[in-house]
């Protein structure tokens, strides 16, 4: 039996968080993209979605239609920056949980790797300041765990945050 190779797409929602992947890669840019959207000689993608939920949903939308005609499978992380209810700047978070604050809507992502710390994002429409809640806070993660998960397998479906602001850390040092 083969397997078909996936092909792995990064969401970011922005140019800083999209530039360290983009040196670290070597990407280049890709012409033809209406959204900033590179990528590596060995056909992963970066695509830079904007702020928001249906911002990166849509990101997610178009990436899936560029490679439905490609016979490998896509993979999707969300890689980007969240505040924090406890955790210090610069930590790691996989994410196992997702809430919506919204819509209350709540998704629960299974982490492939092991040995990193796993918790819970909660996904609102404007910056959190207040981290009420021991837990990540992003603009983005719902709407892209709502697209992914209808375009790639589950376990191929990620999301990754660095703590970029917490208690003692507001969203103007980031």
């Amino acid at each position: 039996m083969t397997t078909n190779p996936v092909t792995l797409v990064i969401v970011v929602a922005h140019a800083l968080e999209a530039r360290p992947l983009i040196d670290h890669f070597h990407c280049k840019s890709v012409n033809a993209s209406p959204l900033p959207h590179y990528a590596d000689d060995n056909g992963m993608r970066l695509i830079v979605s904007g702020m928001g939920k249906s911002n990166s949903a849509a990101a997610v939308g178009y990436m899936a239609g560029l490679l439905a005609a490609q016979t490998s499978a896509p993979g999707f992380v969300n890689f980007g920056i969240a505040g924090h209810g406890s955790l210090d700047v610069g930590n790691g978070l996989l994410i196992n949980k997702i809430i919506d604050a919204g819509s209350a809507a709540t998704f629960y992502p299974t982490p492939v790797l092991r040995g990193q710390f796993a918790g819970a994002l909660k996904t609102v429409d404007q910056p959190e300041t207040s981290y009420a809640q021991d837990m990540a806070y992003d603009m983005e993660g719902s709407g892209f765990w709502q697209a992914a998960s209808r375009c790639a397998s589950l376990d191929l479906v990620q999301l990754f945050k660095v703590v970029s602001d917490n208690a003692d850390n507001d969203t103007g040092t980031v």
